[in-house]
C-alpha cells in the first residue's frame, strides 16, 4: 500500500499514466509539466501585463508543491521498512523477570533465616553463660559450632523449600529440576548458618548479634543485585569481589542455574568454600567465648 502512495505521488510530480478501475489509462500531466507550462505562457505575456501576477503564483505553488511531495517518498519508503531491532544475548541469566523475583526471595528470606538463628544462638548461650557448661565435657567447640550451624541450616532450608515450591507452583517452574534445586537450597543453607555463627562468635549477645547480622547482610545482598552495566566497569568489578565473600551471590547464581539453566558445579564449590571459610572462623571466634 505504502509503495502505491509513492508511485501516484511520482505520477503527480512528474506526470504520467495512472491506471484507473472503471475510465481505464488517465494521462496525468504532472505538477513539473504545469510548471513548464505556465513559465512558458508567462514569458510570452508582456512585462506589464495584469496575467502575469496570478500566473507567477500559480507556477510558485506547482514548484512547492512538487518539492515536498518529493520528499515525501522517501518518507513513505521508510515507513514501509521500518528499523529493525536484532536482539542477541550476551551474557547473563536466562531467566525470566518473575522467575528472578522468585530467586531473589527465595535468598533473601535463606539469608536472614539462617543468619539470624545462627548468630543469635551461639550469642545466647554465651550471654546466659550456657557456653561455659557445655564445653567443659557435654560438647566440643567444634561440635558446638557443627550444631549451631545445622540447626540455623535446617531451619532455612524447610523455609525456603515450602516457598520455592509455591512460587515454583505458581510461576510453572520447571519441577523436574526440583532436585537441583533442593541441593542448592541445603549448601546455601549451610553456607549462611556458617556466615551467622562467625557473626555470633564475634559478637556479646543477642541484639548486638542480630544488629551485627543485619547490617552486614542487607548491603551484601543490595550490591549482589546490582547488574552489569548499571555502573562504571570498575565499580562492578569491586562489586564482584566484594559479592564473592559472602554467599548471597552465589546462592542466587546457584538457584538461578537450578532453575533455568547453566553452570551449576562452579557456584555449588564457592558456598561450600564459603561455608568452610566461615565455619573456620566461628571456630577461631570461640576462642574468646571462655
Amino acid at each position: 500500500m505504502l509503495k502505491e502512495s509513492a508511485k501516484y505521488l511520482n505520477v503527480i510530480v512528474a506526470g504520467g499514466k495512472v491506471a484507473l478501475p472503471i475510465v481505464g489509462d488517465v494521462d496525468i500531466l504532472g505538477l513539473r509539466n504545469a510548471r513548464s507550462i505556465i513559465e512558458a505562457a508567462i514569458a510570452g505575456l508582456p512585462k506589464n501585463a495584469p496575467e502575469r501576477v496570478a500566473l507567477e503564483q500559480v507556477s510558485r505553488f506547482a514548484g512547492l508543491a512538487a518539492d515536498n511531495l518529493d520528499i515525501s517518498k522517501p518518507i513513505l519508503a521508510s515507513i514501509s521498512s521500518p528499523v529493525r531491532v536484532k536482539e542477541e544475548v550476551i551474557a547473563g541469566s536466562k531467566s525470566s523477570l518473575s522467575a528472578f523475583a522468585a530467586e531473589a526471595a527465595v535468598v533473601g528470606s535463606m539469608m536472614f533465616v539462617a543468619l539470624l538463628l545462627a548468630a543469635g544462638m551461639l550469642a545466647l548461650e554465651r550471654e546466659e553463660n550456657a557456653f561455659g557448661r557445655l564445653v567443659r565435657g557435654l560438647v566440643s567447640r567444634t561440635e558446638l559450632v557443627v550444631e549451631k550451624v545445622g540447626l540455623a541450616a535446617l531451619a532455612a532450608f524447610v523455609l525456603t523449600t515450602v516457598m520455592l515450591g509455591i512460587l515454583g507452583a505458581l510461576l510453572g517452574l520447571d519441577f523436574a529440576r526440583a532436585p537441583l534445586w533442593v541441593v542448592v537450597l541445603a549448601v546455601g543453607s549451610v553456607a549462611f548458618g556458617a556466615m551467622g555463627v562467625a557473626i555470633g562468635g564475634a559478637t556479646r549477645e543477642v541484639r548486638s548479634a542480630s544488629l551485627a547480622a543485619f547490617v552486614i547482610s542487607l548491603p551484601v545482598a543490595a550490591l549482589a543485585l546490582v547488574p552489569s552495566g548499571a555502573v562504571a566497569d570498575w565499580i562492578y568489578d569491586l562489586i564482584r569481589v566484594i559479592s564473592a565473600a559472602f554467599p548471597f551471590r552465589p546462592a542466587m547464581d546457584a538457584l538461578d542455574a537450578a532453575i533455568s539453566g547453566g553452570e551449576l558445579l562452579a557456584p555449588l564449590l564457592h558456598l561450600v568454600a564459603l561455608a568452610l571459610v566461615f565455619g573456620v572462623l566461628a571456630r577461631l571466634s570461640l576462642r574468646r567465648f571462655a
